[in-house]
């Protein structure tokens, strides 16, 4: 079967179609594996990359977090000029533009229409940070891919209908593959 990353390369390069649209991503998955940006995404479908990343690791996180065991505040640090040589050895730099930060301080200032999200955060409260955020700005073909797909507490947040309600007025939009 197909990677996550063959399937967001593929949903791109669909999208790149699409008039008006833009390229969005997030967070630190790019220093993780920069792979996924091979071929050169950005330029692949002529759209811009944000990487939205705190370029500090982790934050802390709350035990009620049910992802948070196993992590530690800092933990998955890189400095910008690590993650944008990585990039750069992708060859994708020049459509990349790095926002550093918070997710709760940098996303709400974030107002492009959205095409791809992919959400690599790993713990739950930067997850609901970024549906939040992310969400409203969603192109109506627009897609959001998550790493933590294989996580039923982590997924849950999709099929939660008092969450849906109380921060969009909607039903959950429930979460497709795996």
């Amino acid at each position: 079967g197909a990677s996550i990353e063959d399937e967001v390369i593929g949903v791109a390069e669909r999208l790149s179609r699409s008039a008006d649209l833009r390229l969005q991503c997030a967070p630190a998955a790019v220093r993780i594996s920069p792979a996924w940006l091979r071929p050169a995404v950005g330029e692949l479908v002529g759209r811009e990359l944000f990487i939205f990343d705190s370029f500090e690791g982790l934050p802390g996180s709350s035990p009620l977090d049910r992802r948070a065991k196993g992590y530690a505040k800092g933990d998955f640090a890189g400095s910008l000029d690590e993650v944008s040589n990585n990039i750069r050895k992708a060859g994708v730099i020049k459509s990349c533009h790095f926002v550093r930060g918070w997710f709760d301080r940098t996303l709400p200032l974030f107002d492009p229409e959205i095409v791809l999200a992919y959400v690599d955060v790993d713990l739950e409260a930067s997850l609901d940070v970024c549906i939040k955020n992310l969400w409203p700005r969603l192109s109506e073909r627009g897609f959001i891919f998550i790493d933590e797909c294989t996580s039923t507490d982590y997924c849950a947040l999709f099929y939660s209908e008092r969450w849906w309600k109380e921060n969009f007025g909607c039903t959950p939009p429930g979460l497709l593959g795996a």
